[in-house]
């Protein structure tokens, strides 16, 4: 006969046996694997109305801190991935291992607005000698946009005409060079370095922008932001400049220029190109300083491109 006590305690090991085995089959793991963050490829399409006019105002304080080291994520806490307004944009490493770090696409070409005058300095550099003075026409002083104050009967070096355009946007400024050179042919040659370059995807149908054929990719737009690094540096370093002044020669007096991309301010802004037509909204190509790399941010279709550039840039050197 057994004893009752025995009886009573084997009892109660077989009921805490079986709860504990019921615990383990229901209940989760204490820890957790870590979680991995993935790159939202979220597509927003927006409509596109043809005939407007381009504007460049660009006003934002913030800037990026040069300082900032590159992606590090054994050292630093992941970011939260900013919201953005941007329909498209992408942000590369150029040197090195060169990978995307952050993009979204929608397919397909993006008018590029005033993106357009980095191709435009490209020819001119490579087509019109330094030496050359540019008259400015009655036709392209009346060219839509008032950028630079450039009037009829002017002249202007080459160059003050590319500092123009790329400091403040001069619509003026592009259609003198392209006048000079002749019109048609300096499109063509701007279609030419397209496809030397393999930009497969780029049409331009004019010099400053204004005309939605226009268009390009981020692909297409790295490709001419790494020739321009490579053969025409002076083009991103003259986006740079904060203030400068160029130079009537006939009348001898100064026209000054300040920057209408507020990014100039940064130590770490390495050059780059605003764009916005109404069809195309705001557009940026941006170069920065990212540790010892160099990093490329594009963003099509935004109504606050800087405000956007930006939150990428400071996303990507927090993590």
């Amino acid at each position: 006969m057994i004893n009752p006590r025995l009886e009573s305690l084997f009892f109660a090991v077989i009921v805490l046996f079986s709860v504990s085995v019921s615990r383990n089959l229901t209940e989760p793991p204490l820890k957790l694997a870590d979680s991995i963050q993935t790159t939202s490829l979220a597509v927003s399409a927006s409509a596109i109305s043809l005939g407007a006019s381009q504007v460049e105002p660009i006003n934002h304080s913030r800037g990026p801190n040069s300082t900032q080291s590159p992606i590090n994520k054994n050292q630093k806490k992941q970011a939260t991935e900013p919201t953005l307004k941007a329909t498209e944009y992408l942000a590369k490493t150029l040197d090195g291992d060169s990978k995307i770090l952050l993009e979204r696409r929608r397919g397909g070409r993006w008018p590029i607005a005033s993106i357009t005058k980095l191709m435009t300095a490209v020819v001119a550099r490579e087509k019109i000698p330094a030496e050359t003075i540019v008259g400015i026409s009655a036709a392209a002083a009346s060219t839509e946009g008032q950028a630079g104050g450039i009037m009829s009967g002017e002249e202007f070096t080459r160059d003050d005409l590319i500092k123009a355009m790329l400091m403040v946007s001069s619509n003026d400024a592009a259609e003198a060079l392209a006048e000079y050179y002749g019109r048609e042919a300096y499109i063509q040659a701007m279609q030419a370095k397209a496809k030397e370059l393999k930009m497969s995807d780029t049409t331009f149908g004019d010099p400053t922008g204004l005309s939605y054929l226009n268009q390009s990719t981020p692909e297409d737009l790295e490709k001419l932001a790494l020739y321009i690094l490579a053969i025409h540096p002076q083009i991103f370093t003259t986006s740079t400049e904060l203030q400068s002044d160029i130079l009537d020669l006939k009348s001898g007096s100064k026209r000054h220029l300040v920057n209408i991309n507020s990014l100039s301010s940064q130590s770490a802004f390495l050059g780059g190109k605003t764009g916005f037509t109404a069809e195309a909204a705001g557009n940026l190509l941006s170069l920065f300083r990212f540790g010892n790399d160099r990093l490329l941010i594009i963003v099509f279709g935004s109504d606050d491109r800087v405000g956007d550039t930006l939150k990428i840039y400071d996303y990507l050197t927090s993590r």
